[in-house]
């Protein structure tokens, strides 16, 4: 067995209690560089490491509608299992590693087996809270208070400080501004002392400052 084969095994044992034994059989390890584009028409992905943004196409311009993290699924959005090119594209921010699945056989698992059923749906259902969150923020009119809002929502616990494992400019897509704008406000944030910036991409809320 060569090495690509062994982390193969390895990842799909990291989630073997998750996944039904036919699911993993027909599971396979798939390796994307940054900026590469998914085709999500014939198999279902799963996040192992890296991270992934979804697009949408509208009238010219490119609209972020999900940011993946490690752990989420990419399922195609036509309800039909077609692919509607043009329409959305899924593409890695960084290298990364990803399981995919047969659409048929995910499908027959989904159909068959309650318990990865219902497994699924739960885990589906924290990606669809991270996409309330952001639709929450993006009605915010200040950029000040989306910022605030991310720290206070999408840190651990609630504790206000954020390691962001991602360039800033895909920070600034997901608070729907520009990065020119997203660092404004953050020095003035800063400024204003409802913030600190222990590096370039560890940011914390100061007590007290929670919109």
């Amino acid at each position: 067995m060569n090495q690509s084969e062994e982390e193969s095994e390895e990842a799909i044992d990291r989630i073997a209690a998750f996944l039904p034994e036919q699911m993993r059989r027909q599971a396979r390890l798939v390796r994307a560089n940054a900026e590469e584009v998914l085709d999500a028409s014939e198999d279902v992905y799963r996040l192992i490491k890296g991270c992934m943004t979804v697009w949408r196409d509208a009238l010219g311009d490119e609209w972020m509608l999900q940011f993946m993290i490690e752990g989420d699924w990419l399922v195609e959005m036509a309800p039909t299992g077609h692919a509607v090119h043009g329409d959305w594209m899924a593409r890695c921010e960084r290298d990364s590693l990803l399981l995919a699945i047969p659409i048929p056989v995910f499908n027959q698992c989904l159909t068959h087996d309650a318990g990865f059923a219902l497994t699924w749906c739960a885990k589906l259902s924290g990606q669809m809270s991270r996409l309330h969150r952001q639709t929450e923020r993006l009605r915010m009119p200040q950029v000040s208070d989306r910022i605030t809002h991310y720290l206070a929502t999408e840190s651990v616990n609630g504790c206000g400080e954020i390691t962001l494992p991602f360039p800033k400019y895909l920070w600034a897509a997901q608070l729907g501004i520009a990065p020119e704008t997203l660092s404004r406000s953050l020095l003035q944030l800063e400024t204003d002392g409802r913030i600190e910036r222990r590096s370039n991409r560890c940011l914390s809320l100061r007590r007290g400052c929670v919109s």
